[in-house]
């Protein structure tokens, strides 16, 4: 089957994500998460959220979403040039250009606290949440290239479902709960097949213990040196 074949298949406004494959180092993580993260720290820790802007950026910002504005009061700068500062320290640490499979394991405000396939220990699973707004098959497999390009040491699986991650639990849809489309990520290649079962159950979320931080902040901030030194050691290798 060809690529086309899953780009014409649907999904719904919340597809339920599941991904499960061998785990990475810590070393390996640590540059997946931030990379993979995107760095703007929304969440209702303000101050946590505020003390990880300074690192990363030099000011503080307790929100997220008035990133830019934060940037124009507190460094001087206008909207542009306040736009080009964070992009280029992003560029630091070569963030990705992706959206729907970012990992969230800094900070998150979502329900079920800090999320993503990921985490710090190099776990590679994800079973509990759903990605949207109406993705396309097509939008998701260029996001996977992206980082398997990136980390060609991933070997994972991942699937979409049929409905969000609720109904999957509950049986509580119109339709019965399968994957639509499944990825193989490996040797930095991705692969699309037709899901024979699913790849693992999804799991309820566990608001018992949910906290928005993923972190602390000595860890972030090494996680953030570690990266840089990373990448300005590869951009000095492609230099010579």
């Amino acid at each position: 089957m060809d690529n086309q074949y899953f780009f014409d298949k649907g999904l719904p406004k919340w597809p339920a994500l599941l991904v499960k494959g061998e785990s990475v180092t810590k070393e390996q993580a640590i540059e997946i998460l931030i990379r993979t993260d995107d760095l703007e720290f929304s969440c209702n820790e303000r101050e946590f959220s505020s003390e990880l802007s300074k690192i990363f950026y030099g000011i503080k910002d307790s929100d997220g979403w008035s990133l830019r504005n934060k940037v124009q009061e507190q460094l001087g700068l206008d909207w542009e040039s306040a736009c080009d500062y964070i992009r280029k320290k992003k560029y630091e640490v070569k963030d990705l250009d992706i959206y729907y499979l970012q990992n969230s394991r800094i900070v998150s405000c979502w329900i079920g606290g800090t999320k993503g396939w990921c985490d710090w220990n190099g776990n590679i699973e994800c079973s509990n949440y759903n990605i949207g707004k109406w993705p396309s098959i097509e939008e998701v497999y260029e996001e996977w290239c992206v980082i398997a390009k990136e980390f060609p040491y991933l070997n994972l699986r991942s699937q979409l479902m049929n409905c969000e991650a609720y109904e999957a639990i509950s049986d509580d849809g119109e339709n019965e709960p399968k994957p639509i489309v499944e990825f193989i990520v490996k040797d930095g290649k991705v692969e699309m097949v037709e899901p024979t079962e699913q790849l693992i159950p999804m799991t309820d979320i566990d608001i018992s213990n949910r906290s928005e931080i993923g972190c602390t902040l000595e860890q972030f901030r090494q996680a953030v040196d570690y990266t840089k030194a990373k990448v300005a050691k590869e951009k000095m290798k492609a230099i010579i």
